[in-house]
This record gives structure tokens, C-alpha cells and sequence, in this order.
């Protein structure tokens, strides 16, 4: 972490790998009530002991499987992140499979870390099984191995970071670092190395790291409550060089005083894992040992959970799309725009120039892929504590290189100091694998039932005139659905009925007759004339609908083209209400909508252009072909996250781009149920400066949400330069008839890329 965003976030047991487990039912100083999650274990667990033949950890079965289901389990997902057998999970490491998750717990070279998380499904028996899975592969979901290719992340050690800044300079310190926000930062000392360019002061410390093959022990190991809990101590060492030479001097070396003096503390991080509950609790706790003076610090123990790489996420794990703060509005500051507390908001911006941080934020924070909870997509990070709970935070880091979900513990002068022979109260971070299996975003209530509004924030004029324009994508939250190309869509294939779009609870549509406007299209307007969507003019204040009209399909003079339709409210008595126009969308055609237009005054259904533009998915029923053979081009039949228009094709270049999908679609239904060929005609500008992953390609089935095929080329794949070259995935697409199919790319943001077509063949 940066300086600046450190300002706004603001000895161990170490054995042989081949050394017995540690069981200790030790106390724990400053342990804080929780609630009673009623978690109970469904089944007696049973505790698999570790075979070194196989190199197969210890494995804690809570989840109610057969014991021999679950170790199919670990093995795949352990195989599934891709690292050796001695950097991976080992006989000397531990596994916790519950019902809704499986954790993987790293002794080997860390204190216990949760280097691997997966989601699972919850299912009776053995029907247990994983959720996120690439071409069937388990997806770690946490950032070690995530891409199945055995690589630990550059800026962090495994899937955690904590750090403790220290203003206490030493004699080779600038002394001034004192008035500055650290001169030092310490932590824990573990294995992995450092070698991301942007961070020098950790890469100094990266010489006297622990190796994989020292163990660390648990001091505590015992039941709790429905779950199992772990407990780890080493000491708080340098781990970062902050003097300006980054010369690695006085690395792993213990905590300095404010005397000047180092003496030996220690840091606990323990796991609470349960068997029924879909959350993991980190939990956190210094101990000062009697003779040392009191242990205080400047900020706090700042750090969390790594999800994903960054601004690089795993095509699978892209929650930065949607943020829903869960009881309050917050900031966006880097974007200069509000997060409704209580709703998912589209956050589907371009990456920040340096590290993105949302901090001390007193509430639950939600990230998911979709606007709604869906396991394996959803994520929620809470402090649940006794105290010192507020330092709730996310943190886009692009100078680490990661998406991390953590913030502050044990911050000075709340939780610290610490006397000396004592113990600081137990620090408690809470991560929620939120989100029902298969489900789609919830479905908000029928159209006479609002959705819950912010408070107003200022007091509105009582006169309107003119009109307002707002944006789907960017200004109007929604129930269910996705931003597509200029504006926010629903498909039959991918969602339940639910709002399309609501809000913006506008208190300024004064007291007069207002027209709203919808600016919608859809794929198909002659299949049949069922009812598309409701719109309505909601009073949220009141609980009130004003007026409303029921599209039916066939009065779209035409498909792929926006049509407005108006709804007129007369707003006499109103001045000051929360205001909403919305779009209640009833599964039955691909709709998408453009903007919405209020009006003073009244406004009146529109004429559609006589052209039609590109188009993104196909119609509803498209005829079926007896011999595959497709082409598509990119700058006109496929649907595009990033990216423009570019010469004879589509481009995203680094300097203009955060990395996406620079291509999707085309949701075809006529590629049949055989072996198909998807072959994507790509360029680069530079093969050689690097080897660097470039793109991640995938073949998709949208309808039953799942990776058929992917690959990912590296940048010396290309045989030449601005050369289109084709890249072939193939997938067997035996009882997909009828699905919608997607060929896609994810543009990592690496290198300069256009892509020309994609063609795609039959056997």
C-alpha cells in the first residue's frame, strides 16, 4: 500500500513439515463475545488425518459428506490452483470443509494463513460440490493460483496483507519520517517473495523469509459454537524498509520502541471457521509481555483479505462491477459520485491512476459481479468486534496489485495501547460468502411496493422546468440485469422478472405535470404481444404510484432501435417528494434501456430512427443452420465492456483502458450440440517487451453459466506485430442445443490489442 493510502486507510512455533500437529485448548486474553449464529453441525465431524504418500493435508470434515467426497474435493481444488507440492497445499497443512465453503490453511511457511477459499454449494450429502469452476477447474477465491498456474501474487505474501506502520525512526532514517505517516512498517514474517517494482521498501525484507518447507503451529485448536477455531502467534518484526535506500538493513529484526529500544512482541491471527454459516471470521490480538514498555502505534493494523489481482481481476471474480454499502450512502470520491447504502451500484468505471481506497466506512461493505447476492460472485466484509469496529474498507490497489477487502484493526487510541503482561482486546473481521447457489439477483416486490429510499439530502425547489436526463448505467440503480453497451439490459436467459431500473428518488420534479420518458429497445417485436415491461411514476414518500403503462411488445415499431415511452404524473401537492421513475421488467423479451427523460410538463411516445444499430444478443428465436460456419465482426456484431471502434476492428489500449471484456456475445442459440471452433483474429503492438498474459478467451454458456473453454495467451505468442494472428478455442457443446453462446475476451490491460472477428466453425 502507498503512503497516501496507508494515511486513508489507515516468535512463532516453527517445526519440520514432518512435525505432529499442535492440539491445544490454550486461553485466549481479550476474547469478545459474538453472537449465537445457531451454526450447529449438521453430522458429527470427522478429522481426516494428513497422508504424506499423497501429500494430502490434515482435513477438518464438518460439512455432512462422506469423508471420501470430501477429500475429492480438496484434492481437486488443491490441484486446481496449480502450485508444486511443496509451495501448494501439503501433508503439512490443513483443510476445513464445511457445508458452504472449504478453506485451505497454509502452515508451511505462514502462521496458518487462508491462502484458499472456495465456495460451495451446500447440498445434502455428497452432492457437495464447488460453485466457481474455469473449464471445470475450481477457482481459488482468493488470489494464490487463481489463474490454476501456481503463481503467488507479486505485491503480497499469499492472500493476506497486514502491516503495522512504526514512526520510530533508526539511526540510518531519514528522522524526519517521524512527522511523515511511517518510517518502518512491520508485521508478520512468512514465506513468498515480493516482486512487484512499485513496493522496494517490501522487497528489501524479501532475504531471511521463512521457506515453504517451515511449519508453523497452532497455539489454540478447539471446538466453538458449529465450527472449529485456529489460532496462530509469531512475533511483529520489520518487514518493510522504509529509509529511501531500501538496503534490506535490520529486516525481521523486532518491534523498535519509541526509545529506541527493540523488544520482542507478539501478534495472534487466528480463523473461526463454521460448518453451516457461509461467513469466516479473521480474528486479531496483540501480546505485550511483561518487562516491555506499553505497545501503542500510530494508526492500526492495516490490511485484509486479497480477492483478486489488480487492476487485472480473474474474468470470474470481477466484483468491482457493483458496491453496495449495506446500511449507508458513501462517497465515491475517486469518481465523484454517491454509493446508495441499502442498494447494488453500478461501479463500472475506468481504474483510478493510483491506488483506489474506501475507508472508515462504520458499515458491511458488498462487492459482487452482479447486482445481487450470487454465491461464489458476492462478497461482504464486516468488523464485528466488541469495539474498534468503524475502519471497515476496500481497497482497488494498484500499486500492490490487488483487490483487497480489509481496513484497520487495533487502531491506536482506541484499542492501543497495550500494557506491558497484557493482551489488547480481540479484533474480529468478518467475510461473508454471501449469495443463494444458481439464484439470480433478487427480485424487488411488484410495482405497487417500492423499494426502500435514501433520506433526502437537501430541500428541494417547488417549481420545475425544463427536463433532467438519467442515465441508465450510471445514475439509476437496479434490481436485476447488466450495463450493456450504452445502457443497462435484461435477458430471458439470464434473469428473473424484478426492476429493471429504479429511482433516482429526485426531490426536485416540483409540484406541476412531469412526463417520463423510457427510452427502451428490445430484440424481437413480432414474435408474439405480450406485456414487456411496467413503467410507472412512483411517489416513494407517500408509497404511491402516480401513473403507469404496460408495453406490450408489438408497439416497438421496430427491434434493436430505442423507442420513448412517456408516463405523465401530475405532481400537485408533491414538492419535496421522493421521486421515481421505473421500469418493471416481465422475463419475457431482451429489453435494454438507454436513459430516461423527465420532463416539466408533460411528455409524448416517440418515433424510432430509421436505421438499426448494432446489435447485441441475436433475436429471441433465431432460425437454426445445419452446417456452422459464423463469422462476426467485431466493431459491428459483438457487444463490447471497454474499448472503441478502430480501423478495421475493436481496440482497448493501456493508456486509455481499465482492464474488461473488450469483446462478449453474441448469445447465439443456432451453434447446435456439436464440437464447435471459436477462433478470435487478434494483434498486438509489441511482442517482445515482455511475456505477460495478454487476454483470457473463453467459449461461454450464458444459459447455464459456465466456462467451456479458455486459454490465455501471453504477449510472445504473437509471431509478429500489428498482425492479426487467429487463436483457436474448441469446446463439445453436447446437450447445449438452443443455449445461448458466447465467445469472449478479457483484456488484461498489458498491451495494446484489436481485435478484427471471430469465427466460428462446426465439425
Amino acid at each position: 500500500m502507498t503512503r497516501d493510502a496507508a494515511r486513508r486507510w489507515q516468535v512463532g512455533v516453527v517445526v519440520s513439515v514432518l512435525g505432529p500437529a499442535l492440539l491445544c485448548s490454550c486461553g485466549v486474553e481479550g476474547d469478545v463475545d459474538i453472537d449465537d449464529l445457531g451454526a450447529e453441525v449438521s453430522e458429527d465431524p470427522t478429522t481426516l488425518a494428513p497422508d504424506p504418500a499423497s501429500n494430502t493435508p490434515l482435513i477438518y470434515n464438518y460439512s455432512g459428506a462422506s469423508d471420501a467426497r470430501v477429500r475429492e474435493l480438496v484434492s481437486e481444488a488443491s490441484a486446481g490452483l496449480g502450485f508444486s507440492s511443496s509451495e501448494g497445499p501439503n501433508a503439512s497443512d490443513r483443510f476445513f470443509v464445511g457445508k458452504r465453503y472449504m478453506a485451505w490453511i497454509d502452515e508451511t511457511g505462514f502462521y496458518g494463513k487462508m491462502n484458499g477459499l472456495w465456495r460451495l454449494n451446500g447440498a445434502a450429502g455428497d452432492a457437495l460440490d464447488i460453485v466457481v469452476r474455469d473449464d471445470g477447474r475450481p477457482v481459488n477465491f482468493f488470489v494464490p493460483g487463481e489463474d490454476g498456474d501456481g503463481r503467488w501474487p507479486a505485491g503480497y505474501p499469499g492472500a493476506e496483507h497486514i502491516e503495522f506502520p512504526n514512526r520510530t525512526p533508526e539511526p540510518n532514517d531519514k528522522q524526519d519520517c517521524a512527522q511523515g505517516d511511517w518510517c518502518n512498517q512491520f508485521g508478520l514474517n512468512e514465506a513468498g517473495q515480493f516482486t512487484d517494482g512499485d513496493i522496494p521498501w517490501w522487497r528489501a525484507c524479501n532475504n531471511g523469509s521463512p521457506s515453504f518447507q517451515d511449519r508453523f503451529l497452532p497455539v489454540e485448536e478447539r471446538a466453538i459454537s458449529g465450527g472449529l477455531r485456529l489460532v496462530y502467534e509469531g512475533p511483529l518484526v520489520k518487514e518493510a524498509d522504509g529509509d529511501g535506500r531500501w538496503d534490506g538493513d535490520e529486516c525481521h529484526a523486532d518491534y523498535l520502541f519509541a526509545d529506541g529500544v527493540r523488544r520482542r512482541v507478539y501478534l495472534r491471527v487466528g480463523l473461526e471457521l463454521f460448518a453451516n454459516a457461509d461467513h469466516v471470521d479473521r480474528v486479531m490480538q496483540v501480546r505485550n509481555p511483561a518487562g516491555n514498555p506499553a505497545f501503542d502505534g500510530p494508526m492500526s493494523f492495516i490490511g485484509g483479505f486479497v480477492i483478486t489481482a489488480w487492476p487485472s481481476p480473474h474474468p470470474l471474480k470481477t466484483i468491482d462491477q457493483f458496491i453496495r454499502p449495506e446500511v449507508r450512502d458513501i462517497p465515491d470520491r475517486d469518481h465523484g459520485v454517491t454509493l446508495y447504502g441499502g442498494r447494488f451500484n453500478a461501479h463500472n468505471y475506468a481504474e483510478t491512476s493510483g491506488d483506489e481506497v474506501m475507508a472508515w466506512l462504520g458499515q458491511p461493505i458488498t462487492l459482487s459481479t452482479t447486482a445481487g447476492y450470487v454465491a461464489g460472485k458476492t462478497v461482504t466484509l464486516s468488523h464485528v468486534g466488541g469495539s474498534d469496529n468503524d475502519d471497515v474498507g476496500i481497497c482497488f490497489c494498484k500499486v500492490h496489485g490487488g483487490l483487497e477487502m480489509g481496513g484497520g484493526l487495533l487502531h491506536g487510541g482506541i484499542s492501543l495501547p497495550v500494557a506491558a503482561g497484557r493482551s489488547s482486546a480481540e479484533a474480529r473481521r468478518r467475510l461473508t460468502l454471501s449469495g443463494d447457489v444458481a439464484a439470480t439477483p433478487p427480485t424487488p416486490p411488484p410495482p405497487t411496493t417500492p423499494p426502500p429510499a435514501p433520506p433526502p439530502t437537501t430541500t428541494p425547489p417547488t417549481t420545475f422546468t425544463g427536463s433532467k436526463t438519467y442515465q441508465a448505467e450510471r445514475d439509476l440503480p437496479h434490481g436485476m440485469g447488466r450495463a450493456d453497451a450504452d445502457g443497462w439490459s435484461a435477458a430471458t436467459a439470464l434473469d428473473a422478472a424484478g426492476y429493471l431500473s429504479y429511482g433516482p428518488y429526485a426531490t426536485d420534479w416540483g409540484a406541476g405535470t412531469v412526463g417520463a420518458s423510457f427510452y427502451l429497445l428490445l430484440d424481437n417485436n413480432s414474435a408474439d404481444n405480450s406485456n414487456v415491461v411496467t413503467l410507472d411514476v412512483f411517489d416513494a414518500t407517500a408509497g404511491v404510484v402516480l401513473a403507469t403503462r404496460t408495453v406490450a411488445r408489438r408497439q416497438w415499431a421496430q427491434a434493436f432501435s430505442y423507442q420513448a415511452f412517456a408516463v405523465n404524473a401530475d405532481l400537485a401537492g408533491r414538492a419535496g417528494h421522493r421521486l421515481e421513475a421505473r421500469v418493471y421488467w416481465r422475463d419475457m423479451s431482451y429489453v435494454r434501456l438507454d436513459k430516461i427523460v423527465v420532463t416539466a410538463g408533460g411528455a409524448s411516445d416517440s418515433t424510432p430512427p430509421t436505421t438499426t444499430p448494432p446489435t447485441t444478443p441475436p433475436p429471441t428465436n433465431p432460425p437454426p443452420t445445419t452446417t456452422l460456419n459464423k463469422t462476426y465482426q467485431a466493431e459491428r456484431d459483438l457487444a463490447h465492456g471497454i474499448g472503441r471502434v478502430d480501423a478495421d476492428g475493436w481496440s482497448a489500449a493501456t493508456g486509455l483502458d481499465g482492464a474488461g471484456h473488450l469483446s462478449f456475445g453474441p448469445y447465439a442459440t443456432d451453434w447446435g450440440s456439436g464440437t464447435v471452433d471459436a477462433t478470435f483474429y487478434l494483434m498486438v503492438d509489441n511482442n517482445s517487451a515482455d511475456n505477460l498474459n495478454v487476454l483470457t478467451l473463453d467459449l461461454y454458456d450464458a444459459t447455464s453459466d459456465q466456462v467451456l473453454a479458455s486459454r490465455t495467451p501471453r504477449r510472445q505468442e504473437w509471431t509478429g506485430t500489428f498482425a492479426y494472428q487467429g487463436f483457436t478455442l474448441s469446446a463439445d457443446l453436447a446437450g447445449r442445443a438452443g443455449h445461448r453462446m458466447e465467445a469472449r475476451i478479457y483484456w488484461r490491460d498489458v498491451s495494446y490489442v484489436r481485435f478484427d472477428r471471430l469465427q466460428v466453425q462446426g465439425r
